[in-house]
């Protein structure tokens, strides 16, 4: 079933004690984000609650669709417009950043079930993480109409999803498992009467089975990057299709890249030089207490296209992906985007910049804002925005000039849903129709002075 709104948001001023993070809000901007639509993804299991606790709100997991522009009505009423479509679709926030992936053409979403809704289990009624169910499934949803979307037969891929991405083409749909020998799912959208292809870790060795977190496309579509959080440890595969029968196949390229512990989320820079990486440092299962600072790290990839090609076999052993920068951010760096030029870097954490030692409950969180040089992949810090909300997910608007946050929890401290925030990107030259962006001034990150409740757990965003 899906519903379809219009929604009304107010710029307003807030009061002491609300919204604080969205105080000086530069408001006449709204009707100037650059898109079709704006996706985020809502499990309803998890709010900002205390560590391992689920809401037993089961049936409310929801992907919704905003429309782009926000525009402001005539009249100069401080009302702003916007229609809204919603949409079931089961997820869970358990697992790492990914559950959500949309097509190029912003005409089909994926979303994986990495567990299944809080309710009942074997053993009784779910009250915490370890009382829930591994899922098993991918669910298309079809955006052809943003205004009303459709969920389609989820389609099985193996234990526990991890994370999903679709290929530059839109042909394929890459799957991360935990499904032991079969860790890696690929997905032939574009034929669908096509079985999905499974690979096992390739060119690690393993005494134990290891799970795949995310799992991600290189812009070029040549390539996928897999994070091992429980080796510390990112990989490249080669992707191609053999010539006589039309297969997908996947080799190593390289070997894997040693990062920061417990390796989260996954961003290539457009020009598909850079891999970054965000890092926990500390176990996924370690939720609660004081927590250490997270890290973000540049891997520069190597100059070596190819290790299955003739030439590529010629070269192998020659192909060196390297850490070439790393800097501290705040704990719990789940967000992750990069600027459509590749000129700036932002990661959101839960609890930061200042660590908010033995809290019970989510409160608070950081913007961490990087430049990163686009010849050697240094990164360095351009501003940092401490938030009393709680940020989850990050994406960038089409043209670069605004910073979408999704938070599960708001600012405002009744509150038990989460919204979208929204900033304008100062200090950044716009991005021309070649796709080539250059830093200019300071960069800030003003708030736009409005937010959009999107329900409970918002913690995937996709711009199209």
């Amino acid at each position: 079933m899906t519903a379809a709104v219009w929604l009304s948001l107010f710029g307003c001023t807030p009061g002491p004690g609300r919204h604080g993070d969205r105080q000086g809000g530069a408001t006449g901007e709204k009707g100037v984000l650059a898109g079709r639509f704006i996706a985020v993804l809502g499990d309803s299991d998890m709010n900002a609650a205390p560590a391992g606790t689920l809401f037993q709100r089961s049936d409310r997991d929801r992907l919704t669709v905003l429309a782009l522009p926000i525009t402001p009505p005539a009249g100069g009423e401080p009302r702003w417009s916007t229609r809204l479509a919603q949409v079931p679709a089961s997820n869970s926030a358990l697992g790492p950043p990914g559950a959500l992936a949309i097509t190029p053409d912003g005409k089909r979403a994926y979303v994986i079930e990495a567990f299944t809704p809080a309710g009942r289990t074997r053993d009784g009624l779910a009250t915490d993480v370890g009382g829930v169910l591994p899922g098993e499934s991918v669910t298309p949803i079809d955006l052809s109409e943003p205004s009303a979307p459709r969920a389609l037969a989820p389609v099985p891929v193996g234990l526990s999803p991890q994370s999903v991405d679709v290929h530059p083409s839109g042909q394929y749909v890459a799957v991360a498992t935990t499904e032991p020998g079969q860790q890696i799912v690929l997905l032939n959208v574009g034929n669908e009467a096509t079985r999905p292809l499974a690979w096992p870790l390739l060119g690690i060795n393993l005494d134990e089975p290891a799970a795949v977190g995310t799992i991600l496309w290189h812009p070029t579509g040549r390539y996928l990057a897999i994070a091992l959080p429980e080796l510390d440890q990112v990989a490249l595969l080669e992707f191609a299709k053999d010539k006589a029968s039309g297969l997908p196949s996947l080799a190593p390229w390289g070997a894997p890249v040693r990062v920061p512990s417990t390796p989260s989320n996954l961003r290539f820079t457009p020009d598909g030089r850079h891999l970054l990486v965000t890092s926990i440092n500390a176990p996924r299962s370690a939720l609660s207490g004081a927590l250490p600072a997270g890290s973000l790290t540049a891997v520069r990839l190597s100059e070596v296209p190819s290790e299955t090609s003739v030439a590529g076999a010629a070269l192998r052993g020659l192909v060196d992906h390297r850490v070439v920068s790393s800097q501290p951010v705040g704990p719990l760096p789940e967000g992750l985007a990069v600027s459509p030029g590749g000129e700036l870097v932002v990661v959101a954490c839960w609890r930061g910049p200042s660590l908010f030692a033995g809290a019970a409950v989510a409160q608070g969180g950081g913007l961490f804002a990087f430049r990163i040089d686009s010849e050697t992949g240094a990164l360095s810090v351009a501003t940092v925005r401490q938030l009393t909300g709680v940020p989850t997910a990050l994406a960038f608007d089409a043209r670069g000039e605004h910073l979408i946050v999704a938070q599960l929890r708001s600012a405002d401290p009744a509150a038990v849903d989460g919204e979208l925030d929204f900033y304008r990107v100062s200090g950044l030259r716009p991005v021309a129709d070649s796709g080539a962006g250059r830093v200019g001034g300071a960069i800030r990150l003003e708030p736009l002075g409005f937010a959009v409740g999107v329900g409970p757990g918002p913690h995937a965003l996709v711009v199209r």
